[in-house]
């Protein structure tokens, strides 16, 4: 069972702010809905075929309709680096007030490059974010996604073939080494349990 899994058993619905095309919450079998909130028509398009939506809200973030404690849990995944950092914190805070159990956010730990493609100017990155800044906020942070090492600096890229960090996965050494040393990780897994 992958850490996102983990985080979100026993949680029955989900709003998936920033769902992009493609849900990242397919491995979640305990989450029973899901509402995918998303600024590009396109993606929001594209998110109505995944059978884990019940619905698809096209919205700009932070602006969101929905009521104080209407979910069980808020992610956030992948997005909060797309937006300028003030944008985002005010997004986090909105997050906060809609989950009834927990927010998860992923973010690259720190700033990564990266310009719109596919046209859709939301997949840039504006913002960088570090442990601290969940911490501050009362979030607990793991690392994710590799190494930063293994990266070229400042970008997604990779030093060295993407097989050989394959081949350490699937022992489960790289991700269980950086689950609990986020500082080395290319990606955070920010998690805040509330209402509890």
């Amino acid at each position: 069972m992958g850490l996102l899994a983990r985080e979100l058993k026993g949680c029955r619905d989900a709003l998936d702010l920033g769902c992009g095309a493609e849900p990242y919450l397919g491995e979640c079998d305990s989450i029973e809905s899901v509402i995918g909130v998303d600024g590009s028509y396109s993606s929001c398009r594209s998110a109505r075929h995944a059978s884990k939506y019940v619905s698809v809200v096209q919205a700009v973030l932070p602006d969101l309709p929905f009521r104080e404690r209407s979910v069980d849990a808020v992610t956030l995944l992948q997005v909060v680096e797309h937006l300028p950092k003030d944008v985002a914190s005010n997004l986090i805070v909105e997050a906060e007030r809609l989950a009834r159990r927990k927010i998860i956010i992923t973010t690259p730990n720190g700033f990564v490059s990266q310009e719109a493609y596919d046209e859709n100017p939301f997949q840039e990155h504006l913002s960088g974010w570090s442990i601290e800044d969940f911490q501050q906020r009362g979030y607990t942070v793991r690392g994710m996604e590799g190494p930063k090492a293994a990266r070229r600096n400042g970008s997604a890229e990779m030093l060295f073939p993407q097989r050989l960090l394959s081949v350490l996965n699937s022992f489960g050494l790289c991700e269980a080494y950086l689950q609990n040393r986020p500082q080395h990780a290319f990606q955070l897994f920010a998690v805040k349990t509330v209402g509890e």
